[in-house]
């Protein structure tokens, strides 16, 4: 876990340093969703479909990850 919570901080520094490249915002979506942050993961696969719309395999993992957090959210709430 601790060597996923490192690549986010290089992730970051790699963002700041390139934020119109849409790689740096699709790693950091998929690291994300590996420690169940579902909500933030979708927030950053957002941000690289703005930066490559056709790309078909974001707006997949965007897909899965929303259908993550619908239930999540339909499992709390029964």
């Amino acid at each position: 876990m601790d060597n996923l919570l490192d690549a986010l901080g290089c992730l970051d520094y790699a963002i700041q340093k390139n934020p119109e490249d849409f790689q740096g915002y699709a790693i950091k979506a998929n690291i994300l969703n590996q420690i169940n942050k579902f909500q933030e993961a979708l927030e950053y696969y957002n941000y690289a479909i703005e930066r490559s719309s056709n790309n078909s395999k974001l707006n997949y993992h965007k897909v899965l990850r929303s259908l993550k957090i619908y239930r999540k959210s339909h499992l709390i709430e029964s």
